[in-house]
């Protein structure tokens, strides 16, 4: 083998794996992304709940209409 074929072989070789190495951290950097912004809306929920619990007022406002027409209901 010439010493410039090694050369363009070797440049390949890591090149090949820099590109894999990129690919890898990419997929890890997306699944962490996943996993931050999956905590996020668990925590917007469990405030919006503990809202809910809390405030009379703004539970009125998510009440289903038909629990409170079967509330007043004189059947």
């Amino acid at each position: 083998m010439k010493l410039t074929t090694a050369v363009l072989a070797a440049g390949a070789a890591v090149s090949l794996t820099s590109v894999m190495v990129g690919a890898a951290r990419l997929r890890q950097d997306a699944r962490h992304q996943a996993k931050r912004n999956e905590a996020v809306v668990a925590r917007n929920q469990l405030d919006w709940l503990a809202q809910m619990s809390t405030n009379a007022d703004l539970a009125k406002l998510w009440t289903p209409e038909a629990w409170t027409s079967r509330s007043t209901c004189s059947c």
